[in-house]
């Protein structure tokens, strides 16, 4: 687990896969729940600016481009 943010140099990969997943489960909870949808968006969206200035910025959007990573952290694409 977390072997890709590892393999793309991420800090702290594990702690990072672990906030993710529980950020993600408990904001659709409490959306489900009927909280405020601005105040759940709030960790949603830096949930995803994490995402998109760690990985996505270095290896784009596509996840065939990040399935492709090797020991070093290189696409092989």
């Amino acid at each position: 687990m977390g072997s890709l943010l590892k393999h793309s140099h991420v800090p702290l990969p594990l702690a990072t896969v672990w906030l993710a997943t529980l950020l993600e489960i408990l904001d659709g909870l409490a959306l489900l729940g009927g909280a405020s949808v601005p105040i759940v968006t709030i960790t949603m969206i830096v949930s995803m600016l994490g995402a998109m200035f760690t990985v996505n910025i270095n290896y784009g959007f596509s996840a065939v481009n990040t399935i492709g990573l090797t020991r070093e952290g290189r696409a092989w694409l």
